[in-house]
């Protein structure tokens, strides 16, 4: 089932998280020019789709409380972990940042290849897919709508990029 199986859920989160169609306009809103076969060739759609792959796994994570409130029967890699792994709630979070730190480093292997192409509104356009993750990320954590809920997630910390390099 997709609600106990990660990587169905994985998959289904990639397309369902609603970050696709923000990360395809960044095109259009950075005035990009980037040509259709650079923009649809597979490194740059595997960027794209990682991109989306990150907004959904820490969706999951912080709108835990919420969710386990409201008693949704979304999907959720979050879920999925607990029902595959047969563990609790930290452990599975353990899981989600491992598998989201994997996916960072796919990311960052990616916009490497992106930059190595040559055309500056490609680079440009990493650029900007990476400032919108860590927008998305900042929302997260100080969303009021997240805070909802009895159940209290694990404290997590989040470093930026500036203090790791």
């Amino acid at each position: 089932s997709i609600r106990s199986n990660l990587a169905e859920s994985v998959i289904c989160r990639m397309y369902s998280a609603g970050a696709l169609p923000t990360v395809g306009i960044i095109h259009a809103t950075h005035d990009l020019h980037i040509p259709s076969d650079l923009y649809y060739a597979p490194v740059t759609r595997a960027f794209t789709e990682a991109a989306s792959l990150m907004v959904a796994l820490h969706n999951d994570i912080f709108s835990y409380p919420k969710e386990a409130k409201d008693q949704s029967s979304d999907v959720s890699t979050l879920l999925a972990i607990m029902a595959e792994k047969h563990c609790a709630l930290e452990e599975a979070i353990a899981h989600l940042i491992q598998l989201s730190n994997q996916v960072m480093l796919r990311l960052v292997e990616l916009g490497q290849r992106l930059e190595a192409i040559g055309l500056a509104d490609l680079t440009r356009y990493r650029d900007a897919t990476l400032e919108m993750l860590a927008g998305h990320l900042a929302f997260e954590l100080r969303c009021a709508r997240y805070a909802r809920g009895e159940v209290a997630l694990p404290e997590i910390d989040v470093v930026d990029r500036k203090s790791v390099v």
